[in-house]
């Protein structure tokens, strides 16, 4: 009976000094701006969505997230024109931005942006 009750209490000790990495509840604003987008994704912790596409211009998708400090999110996107720009921005601040052309000359032109939630 010994020996359970201290192994009981190692555990406990151990379990009560380990670190915690609790998730949070975020808002997070994914933006793609261009003309003729054919795509674009959302990629957070190995999950993808499809925003629905073809459209021309700026849209905006906004979603709240349960995720833990470290996750990676992403937005990747295509546009059948010569530029096509995109933002993540979390909890309404802006985190990650970029813009490109199409630099291979194939009519199309892609982003991806990323961005890492902070450890706290």
């Amino acid at each position: 009976m010994k020996p359970i009750v201290f192994s009981f209490l190692v555990a406990c000790l151990f379990l009560s000094c380990k670190k915690q990495n609790l998730s949070s509840t975020y808002k997070v604003s994914y933006s793609v701006s261009s003309d003729f987008v054919s795509e674009f994704k959302i990629t957070q912790d190995g999950k993808e969505i499809f925003v629905e596409t073809p459209f021309s211009g700026n849209k905006d998708t906004t979603i709240e997230i349960q995720a833990y400090p470290g996750t990676v999110l992403k937005l990747n996107a295509i546009a059948d024109n010569a530029s096509i720009g995109g933002s993540i921005s979390v909890d309404g601040a802006l985190k990650a931005a970029t813009a490109t052309s199409d630099i291979d000359g194939d009519g199309a032109a892609r982003i991806e942006v990323a961005y890492t939630l902070p450890k706290q």
